[in-house]
């Protein structure tokens, strides 16, 4: 499921992806957002045929999401790993409260 969303004032597009628990961006996404200061990791993420994926870093920033903001951790990939701007993790799916309806998806945060 798709939504729109913000990170520093510009709109990406963002799968809400149930299955990932941390919340990832496009390294041509972090280029937009002006090269953010990566913190080193050591996580390696495993996909679809036992395949790796190995962060190049990640920084804090603030994900508005329908004007609700959610703090979280933001990892940068390689472009070659998706064709997707942003995958939201359950690191802010556990920060919301999600509706799911005809009309798509609503969040809001946590009460």
């Amino acid at each position: 499921m798709r939504k729109t969303i913000k990170i520093n004032d510009y709109d990406f597009d963002a799968l809400i992806d149930t299955g990932v628990t941390i919340t990832l961006i496009r390294e041509s996404v972090s280029q937009i957002l002006g090269r953010p200061t990566l913190n080193p990791t050591k996580i390696k993420l495993t996909y679809f045929g036992k395949s790796e994926i190995k962060p190049f870093g990640s920084f804090k920033s603030t994900i508005d999401i329908e004007d609700n903001k959610f703090m979280t951790d933001i990892y940068v990939i390689d472009v070659s790993q998706t064709t997707i701007d942003v995958i939201i993790g359950t690191d802010v799916l556990k920060q919301t409260e999600f509706k799911i309806s005809a009309n798509g998806i609503e969040s809001m945060p946590k009460r």
